[in-house]
């Protein structure tokens, strides 16, 4: 069996702050119209001083701790621009034209600094666990005996270093030089009003995602060599043929655990979207609402480095154009 030793995390303490500006204005000419702003963010996320209680069954590698705080693990600074315009066509201004242009920040999340707290998520995956009862559940007499370093296979420490279980002012994790994350979105769309109290209106919508971020032990896409083929049927897809990557030995880092904050280069994302919508306006004592829309939300990577494990999975199909896709379990 595969156990999972770890040491709980009863309170969370993080700490964020959120300052933004706004500025804009309408300008109108005749059929025209301008609106244009600009706004400005700083967010920063951070860890505060936590304690935990030991594990009972490994005190030697998941020590009581008590972490000191950093309080701004990640800042993004952000100025982004939004504009948009309308133009009334004809005298009746039955028609109206809209274009615009947005750029948006991602909102750093309040715990998005607490990988760097010495207190975090600590652990130990030990493999192989022999079931001695037959009860199907991993008990301590199970893991007696059972030791843990870096260099042995039959176990993997996670979030902290175990050369130095006792640490609590240098974090394993850093972080290095980033952008932050950006949304970059164009609108298209005409109004049209066809007859009295019945308008038809349509908007094209073109997102592209940058800068995204992650974290990880320094190994990519490129450091992996397929080992093999999944193949089988189910009942629900049908045939399956899926090839099993692993990674090259001399490409793990002896810390594994120690994970970098930065930028995934050679990711992107891009959304298409398009929204057809028509409405009878309450007139004579009834109203109706039709609306049709569709869109296309896929990833892009340049190469195998902006992905980690290449081994495609329902979470993360690692397709180049593919969709993005989200798991929920």
């Amino acid at each position: 069996m595969l156990a999972d030793v770890w040491v709980p995390n009863d309170l969370t303490k993080a700490t964020a702050t959120y300052w933004s500006a706004y500025a804009g204005d309408t300008i109108s000419w005749d059929r025209l119209t301008v609106n244009a702003g600009l706004r400005w963010d700083r967010q920063a996320a951070g860890t505060r001083d936590n304690t935990q209680v030991a594990s009972t069954l490994f005190p030697q590698y998941l020590p009581d701790l008590t972490s000191e705080g950093i309080p701004e693990v990640i800042v993004y600074h952000s100025v982004t621009p939004r504009v948009g315009v309308t133009y009334a066509r004809g005298e009746s201004r039955k028609t109206i034209a809209r274009a615009g242009y947005a750029m948006f920040a991602d909102q750093l999340g309040s715990t998005a600094g607490n990988f760097m707290s010495t207190t975090g998520n600590r652990g130990i995956y030990f493999y192989d666990v022999v079931d001695t009862n037959g009860n199907m559940v991993v008990d301590s007499d199970e893991l007696a005996g059972r030791t843990c370093s870096n260099t042995d296979p039959g176990c993997h420490a996670y979030d902290f270093d175990i050369n130095n279980p006792n640490n609590v002012t240098d974090p394993i994790h850093t972080v290095a030089d980033f952008k932050t994350p950006l949304t970059h979105q164009f609108q298209l769309g005409l109004d049209r009003e066809v007859m009295t109290n019945f308008p038809v209106s349509g908007t094209f919508t073109y997102r592209a995602f940058t800068n995204f971020t992650w974290r990880n032990n320094g190994v990519t896409g490129e450091d992996y060599v397929q080992s093999g083929v999944l193949e089988g049927t189910h009942p629900v897809i049908g045939s399956y043929s899926v090839p099993i990557y692993v990674p090259i030995p001399s490409a793990i880092p002896v810390s594994q655990a120690a994970t970098t904050f930065r930028n995934r280069d050679g990711y992107s994302q891009r959304y298409l979207g398009f929204e057809l919508a028509a409405t009878k306006r309450l007139s004579n004592r009834w109203m109706a609402r039709v609306g049709f829309s569709t869109n296309s939300h896929r990833e892009y990577f340049d190469s195998p480095a902006a992905m980690t494990d290449p081994t495609p999975t329902p979470g993360s199909p690692n397709i180049d154009g593919g969709r993005v896709v989200r798991v929920n379990f």
